[in-house]
């Protein structure tokens, strides 16, 4: 049954808050502070809510998948973290960039949620701009699949060409030696990590070090040594925050120019508390068994994988300078249709190798015909919508679209740029003269139904 967001915001998020506020003070402030910087923001910080809605709203009964499990457009970002190449560095590429969520579910869960994060970030989308955007999503999806079930060893090479303007400048920036080299200065000295106000020994230490070695004895990985591990005392993303985080140095034999080269990096480990979808979707069609270590690497990370803990596992990932998601609001109409094709095909990947990490046949996918482009459409403008109504339950400001009508026109990506939050919330255009003068004509003939002046 639809659930009002009034009750969602006291019976789902405020008890979670509470809760994190009696274990970390600071880091409960912190995400409400944050949550209330805008709809997006509150939006990014809320996927219980969003995945309260889509259990009442959206259909169960079609393929299901390895899910991202809060796929809004923030968790899309620039990473540095794959298998060093021949001149020693990561190359920058745009992945997932976030599984603290991975959990089954029906494929459109994660279109859906994505979609509704175009609608919160630019406001001024039309219903049929929205539309056109997840028709080009759901095609380059679709056309993700196929190339898989094919066998097409290129089903996920990214056209650079066709990436969004902002992200090829990012890209570009990012790319620079020296932006890695400030990163691993800040946080490195020599052969061990800065502690600072943000880090202390690791306690742990000695058990830590030998299960990491266990889980990365695989025959892909490269030669590596631990360093050093600190705890994190902060840090964290909107939803993450109050999770327990280390980081950890390692140092990995690569070939460089035909030599062999030590070159460092740096590996978070962060508990992996069960899936916010966990409380909603208790069941399943995949086998129990590969599910408590299934994850799907970011970036081609080869430090990534769940390590056994109690009382939660853990997630190790490589840490890097980037990290830098597209900037929607900078967007023009043909970045954003790209950026929905590059994110349809990152989903695709991503449900396609979850499948495969599972032994699942993947040939289900390639009936993904329903529901259709328009559907994902609607379903997201009322997710988007619902979220809103929520956000300003919470006490964020110019949240509600109560008597906010949607935009018709688009706005400028100046103004999107500096104020995306409030695009939306632009007063009402004043009635003009003319406009009046023929309600109150209309009005004044015997029979006809009453008529109110367009705005």
């Amino acid at each position: 049954m639809p659930i009002p967001p009034r009750d969602a915001v006291t019976f789902l998020l405020e008890p979670e808050l509470h809760m994190l506020a009696g274990v970390n003070a600071a880091a409960a402030e912190g995400r409400r502070s944050r949550m209330r910087e805008s709809p997006a923001s509150f939006y990014r910080g809320a996927n219980a809510l969003s995945a309260l809605w889509m259990v009442n709203h959206l259909p169960s009964s079609i393929p299901w998948v390895w899910a991202v499990g809060d796929a809004h457009p923030g968790n899309f970002a620039t990473l540095a973290v794959g298998p060093q190449n021949r001149d020693g560095i990561s190359p920058v590429r745009f992945d997932v960039a976030d599984v603290d969520d991975e959990h089954p579910a029906p494929w459109c869960w994660d279109a859906v949620r994505l979609l509704a994060g175009f609608r919160l970030q630019r406001p001024d989308l039309t219903g049929d701009e929205l539309g056109a955007l997840a028709e080009a999503h759901l095609d380059e999806y679709r056309r993700t699949i196929a190339d898989n079930r094919a066998g097409d060893p290129r089903w996920t090479r990214i056209d650079l060409d066709g990436l969004p303007e902002p992200l090829k400048a990012t890209i570009a920036e990012e790319s620079q030696p020296s932006r890695r080299q400030s990163h691993m200065a800040e946080l490195v000295d020599g052969n061990r990590l800065r502690r600072g106000k943000k880090g202390h020994d690791a306690a742990g230490k000695d058990w830590l070090i030998p299960t990491l070695k266990a889980v990365w004895a695989r025959g892909d990985m490269p030669d590596f040594e631990i360093q050093d591990i600190v705890e994190r005392l902060a840090g964290g993303g909107v939803s993450s925050r109050g999770r327990r985080r280390w980081l950890v140095l390692v140092k990995e034999r690569v070939r460089v120019e035909g030599e062999a080269r030590w070159i460092q990096r740096i590996v978070e480990l962060k508990e992996r508390r069960p899936s916010v979808l966990a409380r909603w979707v208790p069941a399943s069609p995949f086998p129990a068994m590969g599910r408590a270590a299934a994850t799907v690497p970011m970036g081609r990370d080869p430090f990534h994988a769940v390590v056994p803990a109690a009382p939660d596992p853990l997630l190790a990932r490589s840490r890097c300078h980037c990290r830098t998601p597209i900037d929607l609001a900078a967007c023009d109409d043909g970045d954003l249709t790209r950026a929905a094709r590059l994110y349809g095909q990152l989903l695709a990947a991503f449900h396609c190798r979850g499948l495969m990490h599972l032994a699942v046949d993947r040939n289900p996918l390639a009936a993904a015909d329903k529901p259709a482009a328009k559907d994902l459409a609607r379903w997201a403008e009322a997710l988007a919508d619902w979220n809103r109504e929520a956000a300003a339950e919470f006490g964020v400001e110019g949240a509600s679209v109560k008597g906010s009508p949607k935009a018709k026109t688009k706005a400028s990506p100046a103004k999107a740029v500096t104020a995306p939050a409030k695009a939306a919330d632009k007063p009402a255009k004043a009635v003009s003269a003319k406009a009046v003068k023929a309600v109150k004509t209309a009005n004044a003939k015997p029979g006809g139904a009453k008529v109110t002046a367009k705005r």
